[in-house]
Parts: structure tokens; C-alpha cells; sequence
């Protein structure tokens, strides 16, 4: 039943990254294509999801949205993976006075709520929208960190690796050999939860309206701009707010399966 559940979230998570990709292709009309003649039409066979207050297609916009959002949440997801893997794997790995100071700074960084912590960094770096992608994924690295340092010190306990370092295993073999391939499991579990709170801290910044130019599209700030007609047209804010709650509930869904990594 699990693995039907995880083969159900891995196609919907699928169909989503192919219409994002495709969106040039499949969107009949240009986001910023608007008429202003056509405000908050219904259905209909040209307009799929209506139109906004704009006159702008709904669907269209939905599939370039995905598209802007999507590839904001990889890149942040890229990079919290980056820095927290390799502070956390050293941390937990070389230990001793580097490890408590590293960890120390991390402790800092974690008294800060993630979403705050990326608005900092967003004033730092500036408010377009790829720095604000880098200030989400710095902020998510630092509970990262954390498991990817307390997953190595689990496996450091192991007497297996004392067998290895009594054979002459150097502190590289060991980390390459032993150490990574038994958390790579937990890992990318969880990743899967930072690129879910990588989508839902894009979509925030982009509600509040410090990130990008508003002719970037995303689902974030689709959902800001539709708002004010959820009586008129609600589609235009439920419609985004719809995938990006499908898109995460996948994602996580997907991520169990990777929860339990196999010893080697």
C-alpha cells in the first residue's frame, strides 16, 4: 500500500516538473498576455481556468508559475544540500574543537525561524529572484547541518569502523566507504522536506512581494495578486495555491520511501 502511495506522489510529481518544463509548449497564451476586455472570465474552451483581473489566461500563467517557482526551490535545495552536507560532514567526521564551533555558529543561526533568516538574507544579497532562492537555501542549510552531523556521528559508533581504522583506513576512505553510503538514505529523505520548505518560503517571500520583478511569474505571487478576487475569480489565486499544495504534499509523500537507509 506504501509503495502504491509513493508510485501515486512520484507520477503526480512528474506530470508537475513535465508541464513546468514544457511551459513555453503548452501554455496557449503569454503570461504577460493580457486583454483588458476579458477580466475574470469563466471557464470556457480558450481560457481553461479563466482569466485574471488583467485579463491575463489563468492556465498559462499556472504552467509558467510552476516553471519560475520550481526551478527556485532547486536551486535553493541545491544549495542548503551543498553547505549542509559539507559542514555537518565535517563537523561530525573530524570532530574535537572544529565541530564545536561550527556547531556553535549553527546554534545561533537555528534560534532564527527559517522564513526570517531568508528575509535577512534576502536584504543582504538584494530581493531578486534568484539571490532570494540563495537565501532560502542558505537558511534551510542550518537544520541540515544538524542531521547530516549528528547522522555521521551515529554511524562513527559503529564497531565496523574501528575495524577499518585498526586495518589503516584513512579518514577519507572512511567518509567515502563507510560513512556517506549509510546516511545517503536519511539525506535525501531529507531533502525532500527542504525543497518542500523550499517551495513554501519562495512562495512566501514572493506573496510579500521582496522578491523579483513583478513580471516574474510564480505561484507565490499569483496567489498575492488573487487574493483581493477570491469572490470574482477565485481561481486565480486557488489554482496556484492548489499545485504548490500538491507539489509539496508529493514531494514529502515521495521522501518516506528514502527514510530507512540500507546498511553496507
Amino acid at each position: 500500500m506504501k509503495t502504491r502511495q509513493q508510485s501515486l506522489w512520484a507520477v503526480v510529481l512528474l506530470v508537475v516538473l513535465i508541464a513546468a518544463l514544457a511551459a513555453p509548449v503548452l501554455a496557449p497564451y503569454q503570461p504577460l498576455e493580457g486583454d483588458p476586455y476579458q477580466q475574470f472570465l469563466s471557464w470556457r474552451p480558450d481560457h481553461w481556468l479563466g482569466t485574471d483581473h488583467l485579463g491575463r489566461d489563468v492556465f498559462s500563467r499556472v504552467l509558467w508559475g510552476a516553471r519560475n517557482s520550481l526551478l527556485s526551490a532547486i536551486l535553493a535545495t541545491g544549495l542548503a544540500s551543498l553547505v549542509g552536507i559539507v559542514i555537518g560532514g565535517i563537523a561530525g567526521g573530524v570532530g574535537g574543537l572544529l565541530d564545536r564551533v561550527l556547531m556553535r555558529g549553527v546554534d545561533v543561526l537555528l534560534a532564527f525561524p527559517a522564513l526570517l533568516l531568508a528575509l535577512l538574507f534576502v536584504v543582504v544579497f538584494g530581493g531578486g529572484q534568484w539571490q532570494a532562492a540563495l537565501a532560502v537555501g542558505l537558511a534551510l542549510s542550518v537544520p541540515l547541518c544538524r542531521m547530516v552531523r549528528a547522522s555521521v556521528l551515529t554511524v562513527r559508533s559503529e564497531p565496523y569502523l574501528e575495524s577499518a581504522r585498526a586495518i589503516g583506513a584513512g579518514p577519507i576512505w572512511i567518509i567515502v566507504r563507510h560513512i556517506f553510503p549509510n546516511i545517503v538514505g536519511h539525506v535525501l529523505s531529507h531533502l525532500t522536506v527542504i525543497f518542500a520548505w523550499s517551495l513554501l518560503n519562495m512562495a512566501a517571500l514572493d506573496f510579500l512581494g521582496v522578491t523579483g520583478s513583478i513580471s516574474t511569474v510564480t505561484w507565490g505571487r499569483m496567489i498575492a495578486e488573487g487574493r483581493p478576487f477570491l469572490r470574482d475569480a477565485p481561481s486565480i489565486a486557488l489554482a496556484p495555491g492548489f499545485l504548490l499544495t500538491l507539489t509539496v504534499i508529493a514531494v514529502t509523500g515521495i521522501g518516506d520511501s528514502w527514510k530507512k537507509p540500507s546498511p553496507r
